[in-house]
């Protein structure tokens, strides 16, 4: 942690401004990123814009249990291939650092391919592979041109049946570690972990730490085998013709052995609205979040409207708070100097705790609204991910139906997920110099 100090330190002095006003604007910026997935530059028009194509999606669901959904009207092409169950949410006791281990552990040997093999047709085909996983699902796939993307989908299939040779299994738990030491020393990774832990619990299953360090190679092995199947996996692309990319699907299918039943984790979790805290040097600074549960929060359109109201109330605009939100949780967080702490977390409370307004609900749908059909047209990796996301949680795609569900919301809809909130208690979780930070018992009996 003492790197963090230095960090801090090195990035003021570098700017004409305090040191404290650097690391605070910096931490914004990148825990903002964690939750939101911003661009460096999301408002910048396109030079050469095009009339949008994207109309209804076609899906098509094969004997394996995978799901192929398609969309001809993109002029790039993104592959992704979205395991439902790959998250952290689905490990064991026992694997934990499993689900981040194994987002290092992409493109490796298959049964039919070796790791070098798939590289090196990636390569040839000018496509730009990509990874993710999260707490609550993990993905793999590629962009490229529109006629190289059925050619590759091979690949990325073939990730459900590795042969974990030695060498794969150790560059990937080698890489792991790397990137969890990595995570260990940002504020922004360490206020992320603390917001799940103090709304869960630690030893819970989503309170854990998802950037874990302890992944074995027998934990790695047995968390892929039970959650990248195709069963109930999601295959989505852009830009192709649906008959055609099925029928590539198919023949590269004949390739991989079927995939083994998903053993999904029936462990409850519970929201306990407790506190992580993590004191370490920070350059004065302090990083405190404030979340509720919210039932109504597992639903993007809903999810995305509550995020909007606490972004649009008096206090984030003035006291320079920002919102978040994923399944089961919104919040807001901040930065200021340490001995502000006190008036950061009463700011935090304040905009958590009050009801929004008529106008702000209105605004704030209009926000999310447009938030979402920006995205389907950002460009072929963005739109896949809207696509994913519909079809996992509805079934079907269409932009108007994406439209639509933001539509559907109602100010008495929000108002009552602002109500139940109040019911559940919050959270507290706060990292850097925190002495001044009010423990929980006291910011909760405000609430």
């Amino acid at each position: 942690m003492a790197r963090l100090a230095v960090l801090s330190r090195a990035a003021a002095s570098a700017s004409g401004i305090s040191k404290r006003a650097a690391v605070i604007c910096r931490s914004r910026r990148e825990f903002s990123a964690l939750f939101n997935a911003i661009e460096e530059f999301p408002d910048i028009p396109k030079t050469t814009p095009t009339q949008s194509k994207v109309g209804t999606a076609d899906i098509t669901k094969l004997s394996n249990g995978l799901i192929v959904v398609t969309e001809d009207g993109s002029s790039l092409s993104t592959v992704s291939l979205t395991f439902p169950n790959g998250g952290s949410s689905s490990e064991t006791y026992h694997e934990n650092g499993a689900a981040f281990a194994n987002k290092f552990f992409t493109f490796k040997s298959a049964v039919d391919m070796s790791s070098i093999a798939i590289l090196r047709a990636i390569e040839n085909a000018g496509a730009t592979p990509f990874t993710s996983a999260t707490r609550h699902s993990a993905s793999v796939g590629y962009t490229c041109v529109p006629e190289n993307a059925a050619s590759l989908v091979g690949a990325v299939i073939s990730q459900t049946a590795c042969s974990f040779e030695p060498w794969d299994v150790h560059e990937t738990l080698t890489v792991a570690k790397q990137q969890a030491a990595e995570a260990a020393i940002s504020p922004q990774v360490a206020l992320s972990e603390a917001v799940f832990a103090s709304s869960y619990g630690s030893e819970s299953i989503l309170g854990r730490s998802f950037c874990n360090s302890n992944c074995t190679p027998d934990s790695l092995v047995s968390f892929r085998r039970r959650n990248y199947v195709l069963d109930g996996a999601i295959l989505v692309a852009t830009g192709v013709d649906h008959s055609s990319f099925v029928k590539e699907v198919e023949g590269a299918l004949q390739e991989i052995p079927t995939s083994l039943p998903i053993e999904s984790n029936e462990a409850p979790v519970v929201f306990v609205g407790g506190e992580a805290r993590l004191f370490t040097p920070a350059g004065g600074v302090a990083h405190v979040a404030v979340s509720v549960h919210s039932s109504a929060a597992v639903d993007y359109a809903t999810r995305s409207v509550l995020k909007h109201c606490l972004s649009l109330s008096t206090n984030s605009r003035s006291s320079g708070i920002s919102a978040f939100a994923v399944p089961g949780l919104v919040g807001v967080y901040g930065s200021s100097p340490s001995e502000e702490a006190g008036a950061l977390t009463d700011s935090l409370l304040s905009t958590i705790g009050t009801p929004p307004s008529n106008d702000i609900i209105t605004r704030a749908k209009l926000n999310a609204k447009a938030e979402a059909l920006f995205a389907i047209e950002n460009g072929s990796k963005s739109l896949a991910e809207i696509m994913t996301m519909n079809v996992l949680h509805t079934g079907s795609f269409t932009a108007a139906s994406v439209a639509a569900a933001f539509d559907g919301i109602t100010n008495k809809d929000i108002n009552e997920a602002f109500a139940a909130t109040k019911k559940t208690g919050l959270s507290l979780a706060a990292v850097g110099e925190i002495q001044n930070v009010p423990p929980h018992r006291v910011i909760s009996s405000k609430f």
